[in-house]
Protein backbone atom coordinates (compact mmCIF):
# COMPACT_ATOMS: atom_id res chain seq x y z
CA UNK A 1 0.00 0.00 0.00
CA UNK A 2 1.14 3.27 -0.80
CA UNK A 3 1.04 6.07 1.08
CA UNK A 4 -0.18 8.66 -1.35
CA UNK A 5 -3.04 9.73 -3.67
CA UNK A 6 -2.66 10.93 -7.23
CA UNK A 7 -5.41 14.01 -7.25
CA UNK A 8 -5.92 16.89 -9.43
CA UNK A 9 -3.75 20.48 -8.04
CA UNK A 10 -5.44 22.58 -10.70
CA UNK A 11 -6.14 23.23 -14.09
CA UNK A 12 -2.32 24.60 -14.76
CA UNK A 13 -0.66 22.41 -12.85
CA UNK A 14 -2.32 19.69 -13.27
CA UNK A 15 -2.31 16.21 -11.34
CA UNK A 16 0.02 15.76 -7.89
CA UNK A 17 0.58 13.28 -4.95
CA UNK A 18 -0.63 13.89 -2.12
CA UNK A 19 0.15 11.91 1.12
CA UNK A 20 -2.76 9.57 2.25
CA UNK A 21 -1.83 8.88 5.80
CA UNK A 22 1.12 11.03 8.36
CA UNK A 23 3.94 9.92 6.77
CA UNK A 24 7.13 10.46 9.30
CA UNK A 25 10.48 11.49 8.06
CA UNK A 26 12.53 9.00 6.07
CA UNK A 27 9.69 7.10 5.28
CA UNK A 28 9.87 4.99 2.36
CA UNK A 29 6.42 5.09 0.90
CA UNK A 30 6.87 3.88 -2.54
CA UNK A 31 9.14 1.57 -4.15
CA UNK A 32 8.22 0.44 -7.53
CA UNK A 33 10.40 -1.34 -10.61
CA UNK A 34 10.83 0.59 -13.59
CA UNK A 35 8.66 0.48 -16.43
CA UNK A 36 11.45 1.16 -18.63
CA UNK A 37 15.08 2.11 -17.90
CA UNK A 38 17.51 2.87 -20.16
CA UNK A 39 21.40 3.34 -19.65
CA UNK A 40 23.27 6.00 -21.23
CA UNK A 41 25.79 5.09 -23.58
CA UNK A 42 29.09 5.51 -21.28
CA UNK A 43 27.68 3.45 -19.12
CA UNK A 44 26.14 0.32 -20.98
CA UNK A 45 28.81 -1.89 -20.89
CA UNK A 46 29.63 -1.35 -17.64
CA UNK A 47 26.49 -1.47 -15.91
CA UNK A 48 23.80 -3.75 -15.35
CA UNK A 49 21.14 -3.02 -17.67
CA UNK A 50 18.44 -4.03 -15.32
CA UNK A 51 19.65 -3.00 -11.73
CA UNK A 52 22.49 -0.52 -12.74
CA UNK A 53 25.07 -1.91 -10.72
CA UNK A 54 28.89 -2.32 -12.05
CA UNK A 55 29.48 -5.44 -14.01
CA UNK A 56 32.37 -6.67 -15.84
CA UNK A 57 32.36 -4.99 -19.47
CA UNK A 58 33.96 -8.24 -20.86
CA UNK A 59 30.46 -9.78 -20.35
CA UNK A 60 28.60 -7.07 -23.12
CA UNK A 61 26.32 -8.57 -25.17
CA UNK A 62 28.97 -9.63 -28.40
CA UNK A 63 25.65 -8.70 -30.66
CA UNK A 64 24.54 -5.17 -30.34
CA UNK A 65 27.49 -4.26 -27.28
CA UNK A 66 25.37 -2.23 -25.82
CA UNK A 67 23.78 -4.22 -22.47
CA UNK A 68 25.43 -5.99 -19.71
CA UNK A 69 23.67 -7.85 -16.87
CA UNK A 70 25.20 -8.82 -13.55
CA UNK A 71 24.94 -12.29 -12.17
CA UNK A 72 21.79 -11.70 -10.15
CA UNK A 73 19.97 -11.03 -13.30
CA UNK A 74 21.12 -13.44 -15.42
CA UNK A 75 19.72 -16.34 -12.83
CA UNK A 76 16.46 -14.25 -13.69
CA UNK A 77 16.55 -15.04 -17.13
CA UNK A 78 17.58 -11.64 -18.39
CA UNK A 79 19.40 -12.21 -21.10
CA UNK A 80 17.04 -14.18 -22.67
CA UNK A 81 14.45 -11.50 -22.41
CA UNK A 82 17.35 -8.95 -23.97
CA UNK A 83 17.33 -11.17 -27.37
CA UNK A 84 14.10 -8.92 -28.99
CA UNK A 85 15.55 -5.45 -28.17
CA UNK A 86 18.60 -6.43 -29.04
CA UNK A 87 17.55 -8.25 -32.70
CA UNK A 88 15.92 -4.76 -33.62
CA UNK A 89 19.14 -2.81 -32.43
CA UNK A 90 21.18 -5.03 -34.62
CA UNK A 91 18.69 -4.71 -37.39
CA UNK A 92 18.72 -0.52 -37.23
CA UNK A 93 20.78 1.67 -39.54
CA UNK A 94 24.24 1.51 -38.32
CA UNK A 95 24.92 4.99 -38.99
CA UNK A 96 22.43 5.57 -35.87
CA UNK A 97 24.23 2.87 -33.98
CA UNK A 98 27.90 2.68 -34.99
CA UNK A 99 28.60 6.55 -35.07
CA UNK A 100 30.54 7.41 -31.57
CA UNK A 101 28.97 11.30 -31.95
CA UNK A 102 25.35 9.87 -32.21
CA UNK A 103 24.01 8.59 -28.81
CA UNK A 104 21.96 5.67 -29.24
CA UNK A 105 19.69 6.17 -25.42
CA UNK A 106 16.43 7.35 -27.32
CA UNK A 107 16.36 4.61 -29.83
CA UNK A 108 17.36 1.65 -27.35
CA UNK A 109 14.77 3.03 -24.88
CA UNK A 110 11.84 2.99 -27.35
CA UNK A 111 12.98 -0.66 -28.11
CA UNK A 112 12.97 -1.84 -24.98
CA UNK A 113 9.71 -0.27 -24.65
CA UNK A 114 8.24 -2.20 -27.67
CA UNK A 115 9.92 -5.31 -26.24
CA UNK A 116 8.47 -5.05 -22.84
CA UNK A 117 4.83 -4.50 -23.81
CA UNK A 118 5.28 -8.00 -25.95
CA UNK A 119 7.76 -9.49 -22.92
CA UNK A 120 6.93 -8.47 -19.75
CA UNK A 121 8.52 -9.57 -16.78
CA UNK A 122 10.01 -8.61 -13.26
CA UNK A 123 12.38 -6.47 -14.74
CA UNK A 124 10.56 -4.42 -17.06
CA UNK A 125 6.82 -3.88 -18.34
CA UNK A 126 4.85 -1.70 -20.01
CA UNK A 127 1.57 -1.13 -21.20
CA UNK A 128 -0.05 1.58 -23.74
CA UNK A 129 -2.40 2.28 -21.27
CA UNK A 130 -0.13 3.00 -18.18
CA UNK A 131 2.33 5.54 -20.35
CA UNK A 132 -0.91 7.39 -22.01
CA UNK A 133 -1.25 8.35 -18.31
CA UNK A 134 1.75 10.33 -18.39
CA UNK A 135 1.68 14.08 -18.75
CA UNK A 136 2.58 14.96 -22.95
CA UNK A 137 3.29 18.49 -22.98
CA UNK A 138 3.83 18.38 -26.60
CA UNK A 139 3.23 22.55 -26.98
CA UNK A 140 6.52 22.64 -25.09
CA UNK A 141 8.81 20.29 -26.96
CA UNK A 142 10.92 22.57 -29.20
CA UNK A 143 11.30 22.53 -33.04
CA UNK A 144 14.23 20.93 -32.72
CA UNK A 145 13.60 18.19 -30.24
CA UNK A 146 10.63 17.20 -32.30
CA UNK A 147 12.50 16.64 -34.84
CA UNK A 148 14.88 13.97 -33.12
CA UNK A 149 11.75 12.47 -32.10
CA UNK A 150 9.83 12.49 -34.93
CA UNK A 151 13.71 11.17 -36.78
CA UNK A 152 13.89 7.93 -33.91
CA UNK A 153 9.75 7.64 -33.99
CA UNK A 154 10.17 6.93 -37.84
CA UNK A 155 13.17 4.23 -37.49
CA UNK A 156 11.45 2.49 -34.38
CA UNK A 157 8.68 2.40 -36.19
CA UNK A 158 9.95 0.21 -39.14
CA UNK A 159 12.06 -1.91 -37.16
CA UNK A 160 9.08 -3.17 -34.63
CA UNK A 161 5.61 -2.18 -36.92
CA UNK A 162 4.43 -0.15 -34.04
CA UNK A 163 2.47 3.17 -34.59
CA UNK A 164 4.93 6.58 -35.08
CA UNK A 165 2.17 8.38 -33.19
CA UNK A 166 2.61 6.42 -29.98
CA UNK A 167 6.32 6.25 -30.13
CA UNK A 168 6.66 10.02 -30.75
CA UNK A 169 4.14 10.18 -27.75
CA UNK A 170 6.80 7.60 -25.51
CA UNK A 171 9.82 10.48 -26.32
CA UNK A 172 7.40 13.38 -25.45
CA UNK A 173 6.54 11.49 -21.88
CA UNK A 174 9.35 10.09 -21.44
CA UNK A 175 11.23 14.02 -21.36
CA UNK A 176 8.67 14.94 -18.72
CA UNK A 177 8.23 12.19 -16.75
CA UNK A 178 11.26 10.27 -16.23
CA UNK A 179 13.66 10.10 -13.47
CA UNK A 180 17.53 9.74 -13.16
CA UNK A 181 19.38 7.26 -12.61
CA UNK A 182 21.91 7.98 -9.77
CA UNK A 183 25.16 9.00 -11.32
CA UNK A 184 23.01 10.49 -14.13
CA UNK A 185 23.46 6.69 -15.58
CA UNK A 186 20.25 6.99 -17.61
CA UNK A 187 16.70 7.32 -17.01
CA UNK A 188 14.03 5.45 -15.44
CA UNK A 189 10.52 5.86 -16.48
CA UNK A 190 7.83 4.62 -13.85
CA UNK A 191 4.30 5.82 -14.37
CA UNK A 192 3.67 5.54 -10.38
CA UNK A 193 6.13 8.15 -9.49
CA UNK A 194 5.74 10.54 -12.44
CA UNK A 195 3.05 13.07 -10.61
CA UNK A 196 5.61 14.18 -7.93
CA UNK A 197 5.71 18.00 -8.70
CA UNK A 198 8.71 20.77 -8.48
CA UNK A 199 9.73 22.83 -5.67
CA UNK A 200 13.36 24.33 -5.40
CA UNK A 201 12.78 25.09 -1.67
CA UNK A 202 9.23 23.17 -0.34
CA UNK A 203 10.26 20.18 -1.14
CA UNK A 204 9.51 16.90 1.39
CA UNK A 205 10.23 14.09 -0.94
CA UNK A 206 13.50 12.59 -2.56
CA UNK A 207 13.36 10.02 -5.38
CA UNK A 208 16.18 7.17 -6.03
CA UNK A 209 17.06 4.24 -6.62
CA UNK A 210 18.50 1.79 -4.64
CA UNK A 211 20.67 -1.21 -5.25
CA UNK A 212 18.26 -3.30 -6.55
CA UNK A 213 17.18 -1.33 -9.34
CA UNK A 214 13.81 -0.50 -7.47
CA UNK A 215 13.04 3.57 -8.14
CA UNK A 216 11.79 4.27 -4.13
CA UNK A 217 10.66 7.95 -2.77
CA UNK A 218 11.39 8.79 0.74
CA UNK A 219 9.92 11.08 2.82
CA UNK A 220 12.76 14.42 3.37
CA UNK A 221 10.75 15.35 6.60
CA UNK A 222 7.46 15.06 8.72
CA UNK A 223 4.63 15.24 6.15
CA UNK A 224 1.11 15.53 6.84
CA UNK A 225 -1.71 13.69 5.75
CA UNK A 226 -3.08 15.35 2.74
CA UNK A 227 0.10 17.79 2.17
CA UNK A 228 1.29 17.31 -1.40
CA UNK A 229 4.50 15.92 -1.65
CA UNK A 230 7.40 17.66 -3.88
CA UNK A 231 10.52 16.65 -5.00
CA UNK A 232 12.87 19.20 -6.53
CA UNK A 233 13.54 18.16 -10.26
CA UNK A 234 17.25 19.79 -9.36
CA UNK A 235 20.22 20.44 -7.73
CA UNK A 236 18.50 22.49 -5.20
CA UNK A 237 22.05 23.80 -3.90
CA UNK A 238 22.92 25.06 -7.12
CA UNK A 239 21.82 29.36 -7.55
CA UNK A 240 19.44 30.29 -8.94
CA UNK A 241 20.67 30.92 -12.27
CA UNK A 242 21.88 27.39 -12.62
CA UNK A 243 18.45 25.96 -11.36
CA UNK A 244 16.71 28.46 -13.82
CA UNK A 245 18.46 27.23 -16.46
CA UNK A 246 18.20 23.18 -16.01
CA UNK A 247 14.50 23.59 -15.70
CA UNK A 248 13.80 25.63 -18.35
CA UNK A 249 16.17 23.29 -20.78
CA UNK A 250 15.07 19.95 -19.40
CA UNK A 251 11.36 20.68 -18.12
CA UNK A 252 10.61 23.26 -20.32
CA UNK A 253 9.00 25.55 -16.96
CA UNK A 254 9.81 28.78 -15.07
CA UNK A 255 9.69 27.95 -11.33
CA UNK A 256 8.59 30.22 -9.07
CA UNK A 257 8.66 29.33 -6.00
CA UNK A 258 9.95 31.78 -3.03
CA UNK A 259 13.61 30.55 -3.57
CA UNK A 260 13.56 31.62 -7.19
CA UNK A 261 11.73 34.60 -6.71
CA UNK A 262 13.11 36.56 -3.90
Amino acid sequence: TWGFLVEEVNQEVGKGCFASCSLPQNTVFLRTRSYISVLRDEFSRNCCSFCYSAVDPSTVCVKCEKCNFCVKCMEKDAVRWHELECSWYTSAPKQLTSNPEIPTEYLRFALRYEAAKRQPNEFQSATTESFNRLCAHHQFVSDERSRVFAMYAAIVSVLTKSPRKELYGLFVRRMFNAHAIPARKGWILAPEASFFNHSCCEFNTHVTVDKNGFLIAKTACDVEQGKELLICYVDADTDTLTRQADLANTFCFVCTCRKCTS
